[in-house]
């Protein structure tokens, strides 16, 4: 197994193995910057690449409940949707 190489900036390979020779576990790095959109990530192996896609996906809110609160007042809330692993912030 040679190396992963990646098509665009912002991702990084942390680290792979190889389980079986039709499988490797890989852990990829998506830095907080990287812009939302395909990628492509290539395998080579002795001289052989072969190329799959990978979305790189941006957090999406469907609801916020309560949705109203009164002015001057403190309001708990819960946030849902999807891709919200790694939010560092509500603004």
């Amino acid at each position: 197994m040679s190396n992963f190489r990646l098509s665009s900036a912002g991702i990084s390979v942390a680290g792979f193995t190889v389980i079986s020779p039709t499988t490797v576990n890989a852990t990829l790095n998506v830095q907080a910057a990287t812009a939302p959109g395909q990628k492509t990530i290539t395998l080579t192996t002795g001289g052989t690449s072969n190329t799959v896609g990978f979305a790189v996906v941006s957090p999406t809110l469907t609801s916020i409940a309560p949705n109203s609160g009164t002015a001057g007042s403190i309001v708990n809330v819960t946030l849902s949707r999807s891709n919200l692993t790694g939010i560092t912030a509500v603004n």
